[in-house]
């Protein structure tokens, strides 16, 4: 008898993007908690989950997922594009300062969009830049939560630089063993600027909160573990990264 197929899934496919989203939010709002955060997290988080049943109606899961699951994901995508729109407002009343900030991330959403409609997304830069403007997420929240704006951004920068450096990292493991020079070149490249970069930028205190991250993106590069153990280095990270909110949330 043959195995009935696996019926799809909504959510979205990139599970290290989870972390990437939940982890600097949950930091911000701890260290900087306020409402009208939690508003914004809310609707980040909504929009987030609406990648997948974006993906689904644009076709570029395919022509099967888009007549199996086209229903559905236009259901889907209304549902959360309304608690988007409501938490969205809630936050605007709350606090209008944070959700004018909070246009500045959406900036990098509305380029990975582009980096999506010419399937360009899981290139190098395109997984930074989903990184930097998922995370960015903790940039209006921190602010709703009166942090100043500097600081907020800085915060934001250090999660982004972090996050380049793990994907780096990643990417560096997977091509040094599929023996592509000029990838692992310049995954390594990446690893090492983003380093340098937060290192000369900011104060101790910041490197600190973001150390876990950069300790664990050096391991994998230099360890550089099989690819067949891609799960270990992704929990490896989620702990790296759970190490940092931790961290954020203690010093802020």
């Amino acid at each position: 008898m043959s195995r009935p197929t696996p019926k799809r899934s909504l959510m979205p496919r990139e599970h290290g993007a989870y972390g990437q989203l939940v982890l600097p939010a949950a930091a911000a709002l701890i260290a900087w908690p306020s409402f009208a955060g939690a508003a914004l997290a809310v609707a980040a988080t909504a929009m987030f989950l609406a990648h997948e049943p974006t993906l689904v109606l644009l076709g570029q899961r395919g022509a099967r997922a888009r007549a199996e699951l086209g229903v559905a994901a236009r259901s889907r995508l209304t549902v959360l594009g309304l608690i988007a729109a409501t938490t969205g407002l809630a936050a605007l009343a709350l606090s209008p300062i944070a959700v004018l900030y909070g246009l500045v991330p959406l900036t990098g959403a509305a380029a990975l969009g582009w980096l999506v409609l010419r399937h360009e997304e899981k290139t190098l830069a395109g997984e930074v830049l989903a990184g930097a403007a998922i995370s960015g997420v903790c940039f209006p929240i921190a602010i709703a939560g009166a942090l100043e704006p500097a600081a907020a951004g800085e915060a934001w920068t250090a999660w982004a630089l972090g996050f380049a450096t793990t994907t780096g990292a990643v990417r560096w493991v997977i091509s040094s063993h599929k023996k592509s020079p000029e990838h692992a070149a310049g995954a390594t490249m990446l690893v090492s600027t983003a380093t340098a970069t937060a290192m000369w930028f900011f104060g101790a205190t910041v490197m600190a909160m973001v150390s876990p991250l950069f300790a664990a993106a050096w391991a994998l590069a230099l360890v550089r573990p099989h690819p067949k153990r891609l799960r270990t280095v992704g929990w490896t990270l989620v702990a790296a990264t759970v190490l940092s909110g931790a961290l954020l949330a203690a010093f802020a």
